[in-house]
């Protein structure tokens, strides 16, 4: 392998004097735009692969063969990761155009930086805060479970007014319920007394029903509470085994959606109306997200929010299945730790943030601008939170100190 070929270029590998060490996955994307107009699985029969237009000589002289036998067969991410190679030995004349155009030679980021250490586990008691339909915040959190030993949580409104809360409690799951009219369950129920489980996500369908997503040795399990009230058992919906964060939506059409975070990407599983699952499909191989969210919309929109190096990203899928092309940065403070969400039913998508132990609420408006971000508690210790939105327009965000 004395040459190595891409875009069309041939350059020997010995070529090192204006070679550059790394560039972040926004500058790949611009690469791969004007080689392929962004498109990861190109196959043109031009002798030129997938986003970055690999020969197949280069592909196989730098270790893409790892990944597949062709560059086009292999993800977004393997395919960066290989051209990370070729950059280091080749500089960005290896893209003799679109290289310089896309400024490759000038970024220094590591695309795929090393995640952090997983955080010790917290634990805490559980206050929720109300925001009215007409946008007026209860003026102190209430405090609804004073367990203390609460290390995970969820939250979700039901068609009947009621809120759900459930909680991660030494493995076990408990479910709290507020009513329509505000009362408060005195005490929490147990639902699963696995002993094992590690992460809990919920969301309503509009029949009545409850689905309580749980997060078991990488894998992910549903239990569904009927319209009348009864829970039953839990069915494994995901065996990755993986898997380190869930979250889920229920859209109008009776559908539910959820996302499991996987080695820093996220996949997307359907459980249509009529009770059957889809397979999961990978909506961001981002391959850096550390958390993520999800809400839907009266229009049958889906948003997901993913978070990265502190950072909130926002993608949508269309009441028509389709998927943006690509993330949208909705906050880049730079520190945020945990991200929440909840559509309300004026349209209205609400995004939380916790900064240095106080949440942070960011606005969709129904016309899809943003507003820029409210301090709406300032505790200082908080380390997770939940949003739920009710059929009122009220919502929920919950916070555990």
């Amino acid at each position: 392998m004395g040459l190595a070929v891409i875009a069309g270029v041939a350059l020997p590998l010995t070529v090192t004097t204006t070679a550059a060490q790394a560039a972040s996955v926004t500058t790949w994307d611009k690469v791969a735009a004007c080689e392929s107009g962004g498109n990861w699985s190109i196959n043109t029969g031009n002798g030129y692969y997938g986003g970055l237009q690999f020969s197949l000589s280069t592909w196989t002289g730098f270790g893409g063969r790892q990944y597949a036998d062709y560059p086009h067969q292999a993800t977004k991410k393997e395919q960066i990761l290989t051209a990370e190679k070729v950059l280091a030995v080749q500089g960005e004349g290896a893209w003799p155009t679109c290289g310089p155009r896309a400024g490759l030679g000038d970024d220094t980021a590591e695309p795929y930086p090393d995640l952090p250490a997983p955080p010790v586990v917290e634990a805490g008691s559980v206050w929720n805060r109300e925001r009215s339909a007409s946008g007026v915040w209860q003026a102190a959190a209430s405090h609804i479970d004073v367990n203390t030993s609460i290390n995970g949580f969820a939250a979700a409104g039901l068609a009947d007014g009621s809120l759900h809360v459930q909680t991660l409690v030494n493995g076990d799951l408990w479910d709290r319920a507020r009513s329509a009219g505000g009362t408060w369950q005195k005490a929490a129920t147990k639902i699963d007394d696995n002993g094992s489980l590690k992460g809990v996500a919920s969301a309503a369908l509009p029949d009545g029903s409850l689905h309580v997503q749980t997060l078991v040795n990488g894998d992910v399990w549903d239990r569904v509470r009927s319209a009348d009230g009864t829970w039953s058992n839990a069915t494994k919906i995901d065996d990755n085994g993986s898997i380190t964060k869930i979250s889920s939506a229920a859209l109008p059409d009776g559908t539910l959606h959820v996302q499991a975070l996987v080695n820093g990407d996220v996949w997307d599983r359907t459980r249509r109306a009529d009770g059957t699952w889809t397979s999961a499909t990978k909506i961001d191989d981002n391959g850096s997200i550390q958390d993520v969210a999800a809400t839907a919309l009266p229009n049958g929109t889906l948003h997901v929010q993913a978070l990265v190096n502190g950072d909130v990203w926002n993608r949508s899928r269309s009441a028509a299945g389709v998927w943006d092309a690509g993330a949208t940065k909705i906050d880049d403070n730079g520190s945020i730790t945990d991200v929440s969400s909840a559509g309300l039913a004026d349209g209205t998508l609400h995004v939380q943030a916790v900064v240095h132990g106080n949440v942070w609420d960011r606005t969709r408006r129904a016309d899809g601008s943003w507003t820029s971000a409210t301090k709406t508690d300032e505790n200082g210790s908080i380390f997770d939170t939940y949003a739920a939105a009710l059929p009122n327009g009220s919502m929920h965000v919950g916070t555990l100190v």
